[in-house]
């Protein structure tokens, strides 16, 4: 997929425009075509227009019963035994939250979880947690565990782990991640983490809101068929709207952009119109006697 800086290059965005709005404003750290890239993505996600984001991840249990919703939780699928996928659990939905109705499980315990807050060989698909040395971790002793960032920019995301390579003194233990990153972490992203037991979390899978995105060299996560015509037109309405909302060349992109939307959606509604006859009448589908022939339409319309 092309990045955001692509289409900020677009010839529909004047030199200027690329200048004035692709780095933050003064005092503040929005970057304009990042913050108006997004607004698009919400616009599409909620006209339909964008595939569903399915994830799934480890959420910690509280209190026994208690699951928070994740940051970008659009609609539940289902929550499931980390070491178990066929063990589904039921929830309802409460005060926000979801609680567990059959079951009550083990609130988390800290001498079950192991800590870490030395990193390397940071990867889309794992990192080494350079301070576990043990002899004790072996292979996979980590399997299905939860990797919790609890210090950096990333603090309370968590990743489910797949597997782990044995501990090398000095190297560390170096862990695969279930799912792959789209982007490696980072010294800044996680400054600390524990490593905490499948009995302490589940797994939950939901529909998710699309992954905003944080900097100009960043993807575009649009479909095709949106996004060439609409991208570049969307940044120019953006543009002209930010200097003057009432201008003509506001309202000239803001129709452009209004006639690609709606090109787009009448292209995934578009049907076949077949013709619609009228009802049959039963008694008088037979053409013999003294029966009266229905016509192809209604007399009754």
């Amino acid at each position: 997929m092309p990045t955001l800086q692509t289409y900020v290059n677009h010839p529909d965005i004047p030199p200027h425009y690329r200048g004035r709005y692709s780095t933050a404003l003064p005092g503040t750290t929005v970057i304009p075509f990042v913050s108006w890239l997004n607004d698009l993505l919400e616009e599409l996600q909620e006209r339909g227009f964008l595939p569903s984001l399915i994830k799934e991840t480890g959420v910690l249990v509280q209190k026994k019963r208690w699951l928070a919703k994740p940051a970008d939780y659009l609609e539940f699928i289902k929550a499931y035994d980390p070491e178990d996928e066929t063990n589904e659990l039921r929830v309802e939905d409460v005060e926000n939250k979801f609680k567990l109705m059959d079951v009550e499980l083990e609130d988390e315990d800290s001498a079950d979880q192991i800590a870490s807050a030395s990193f390397g060989a940071y990867g889309t698909d794992g990192i080494t947690c350079v301070d576990l040395v043990s002899s004790a971790y072996i292979e996979d002793y980590f399997e299905n565990y939860l990797f919790l960032i609890t210090a950096g920019t990333l603090a309370n995301a968590s990743l489910v782990v797949y597997e782990n390579d044995a501990a090398v003194d000095p190297g560390g233990t170096h862990i695969h991640f279930l799912h792959a990153l789209s982007a490696a972490l980072s010294g800044t992203k996680v400054t600390a983490a524990r490593l905490v037991p499948p009995q302490y979390y589940v797994m939950m899978r939901y529909r998710a809101l699309i992954t905003a995105i944080a900097a100009m060299g960043d993807e575009v996560p649009i479909e095709n068929d949106c996004e060439n015509r609409l991208v570049p037109v969307w940044l120019r309405w953006k543009c002209e709207r930010a200097i003057e909302p009432t201008s003509d060349d506001t309202r000239y992109w803001e129709n452009q952009k209004d006639e690609i939307l709606f090109s787009i959606q009448s292209a995934r509604l578009g049907r076949m119109i077949t013709p619609v006859h009228g009802r049959r009448l039963a008694g008088y589908e037979s053409d013999s006697g003294n029966a009266k022939p229905h016509p192809d339409y209604s007399e009754f319309s």
